[in-house]
């Protein structure tokens, strides 16, 4: 899926478009389980992996989404 590139910033960042469409994808129930690694949403998504986290602490902010349980290092 390839982002639409318009005019406005307010509405062209790329967090902004990614968040609305993991939004959407969850609202519609196309993803139940988790979602993918940072690294495959953003070959999918065609965007750095640093947009797909700021999109992921939209998400977390709104609490669309939950943190990722910790792991024992």
């Amino acid at each position: 899926m390839i982002l639409k590139k318009t005019n406005e910033k307010k509405f062209s960042s790329k967090p902004l478009q990614i968040t609305q469409l993991l939004t959407t994808r969850i609202q519609k129930g196309e993803q139940t389980t988790a979602l993918p690694s940072e690294r495959v949403l953003a070959e999918e998504y065609l965007v750095s992996r640093t947009s797909i986290r700021s999109a992921l602490d939209i998400l977390e902010e709104k609490n669309i989404i939950s943190p990722p349980e910790s792991t024992r290092r």
